[in-house]
């Protein structure tokens, strides 16, 4: 062969060998554009590609149920457009540093105004996508939905606020009553009858039992002691609602030469390792779910029972039903 046959070979052996790699190349790039979109669309949380100009360029299908808006309609909008007004400029402010180089990334929750004008909140990430030279060419947003988090805090906040509120008026309630401590001979008996039918007909369908020994009496406030007696038939009742039929006590009898009143259940019953937190001031041994209430009126209570000179104690066993024992000393003379 001669030297130009030989070269024209080596030449296009070697344009062959450039195509190829050429092909190897471009096969390189489309799997990675590939797996890119694939990644981008099927993440596990809302994405968003969004240009200098701070409109969308690409978001996934995460993010479109988020807003509440098909891609089309996000792609006419600017990121600003869904923002909730009161977060735009602290968006904006964050973009300057982010373009510049200044930050790598910026993260913060946000508010996003859906398509039907409810807020969603998105626990956002924002980083630049940047050409060859550095220099950005777009934004990518990974945002995760907190929406039902925010609200779950929102009604703890709610919650909290309206158990305040009702601590607040119970105690100006209290300190009102028990300014002046008038005592006087009381007929525990009908009292507590009295009482009981009062918490009966706040729970028609109940079917308790309420059993008061007769012949009771006590040196007390009559304003307190009902509602001692109210605090305690209120737990009482409560405390048994998981059960079709319920029974009720109130009597009293002597504890160590003292005269003790005592209001019993055979509800739910409490383990008695933990009995020390019950007349704290929101201190429960059940979860709300379990049994509604604001763990105040056991405190309530044991207050009550400390102005007539007594004390106040319980004892119970789990699904076993519970007693609480209160004394109301006469006197001194």
């Amino acid at each position: 062969m001669g030297a130009r046959p030989r070269k024209r070979a080596e030449h296009l052996a070697g344009l062959d060998e450039a195509h190829r790699r050429i092909a190897t190349l471009e096969a390189d790039l489309a799997e990675g554009e590939s797996f890119y979109r694939l990644t981008f669309d099927q993440a596990p949380i809302g994405a968003a590609l969004v240009g200098l100009d701070f409109r969308f360029q690409r978001v996934n299908a995460r993010f479109e149920r988020m807003t509440g808006y098909a891609a089309e309609e996000l792609l006419e909008r600017g990121f600003p457009k869904i923002t909730h007004p009161d977060d735009v400029a602290l968006d904006v402010a964050e973009v300057g540093p982010l373009a510049a180089g200044e930050i790598e990334e910026y993260a913060r929750e946000k508010r996003y105004v859906r398509k039907d004008g409810s807020i969603a909140w998105g626990d956002v990430v924002v980083r630049p996508v940047t050409g060859d030279d550095g220099q950005p060419l777009a934004f990518v947003a990974m945002v995760a939905d907190v929406t039902e988090r925010k609200l779950a805090e929102d009604e703890i906040l709610h919650l909290n606020e309206e158990l305040r509120e009702r601590v607040v008026s119970r105690t100006e309630q209290l300190n009102a009553t028990t300014r002046e401590l008038v005592r006087q001979a009381i007929d525990v008996s009908a009292l507590a009858a009295e009482v009981g039918a009062e918490v009966a007909a706040e729970a028609p369908s109940r079917d308790v039992e309420l059993a008061v020994q007769a012949g009771m009496t006590a040196d007390a406030d009559p304003s307190l002691l009902r509602l001692i007696l109210r605090e305690l038939l209120a737990n009482a009742w409560k405390f048994t609602s998981r059960h079709e039929t319920a029974r009720v006590d109130v009597g009293a009898l002597d504890v160590d030469g003292e005269r003790a009143f005592f209001v019993r259940d055979d509800g739910a019953g409490f383990d008695m390792r933990y009995a020390e937190r019950l007349f704290g001031v929101f201190q429960r041994l059940h979860t709300p779910k379990q049994f509604e209430g604001d763990g105040v009126g056991l405190a309530t209570v044991q207050r009550l029972v400390r102005r007539h000179g007594g004390r106040v104690w319980a004892e119970a066993e789990v699904n076993e039903g519970a007693t609480f024992y209160f004394t109301l000393p006469a006197r001194s003379a």
